[in-house]
């Protein structure tokens, strides 16, 4: 899926996704970050990846929405080195991941 948001940005098509999913922002983030990855080539191949698939993080935005006091807020996701930063989705993939390590050991 994230694949394919990144080939329909690429080709020139304005992109609006809406998630829940940890898991398909982390991949989007990879793309993100691939795109300006030193080793780029390498990782590209590694992973199987063409240049289209790869997002340039100019022609990304990320909005997080939270709820306070029976109000949704809407702000900009800040974009680092390794993609978007929404606290409400890393937040949750910590604390599972987290769950989980304890209930392997």
């Amino acid at each position: 899926m994230a694949r394919a948001v990144a080939r329909l940005v690429n080709s020139g098509v304005q992109v609006t996704v809406t998630t829940h999913s940890d898991t398909f922002l982390q991949q989007l983030n990879n793309l993100i970050q691939m795109h300006n990855h030193p080793n780029k080539e390498n990782m590209m191949q590694e992973n199987g990846y063409s240049p289209e698939d790869l997002i340039n993080p100019e022609f990304a935005k990320a909005y997080e929405f939270t709820s306070s006091n029976h109000e949704t807020l809407v702000a900009s996701a800040p974009l680092t080195t390794n993609g978007f930063a929404v606290a409400t989705l890393n937040d949750v993939l910590i604390d599972l991941s987290s769950e989980t390590l304890r209930l392997q050991d």
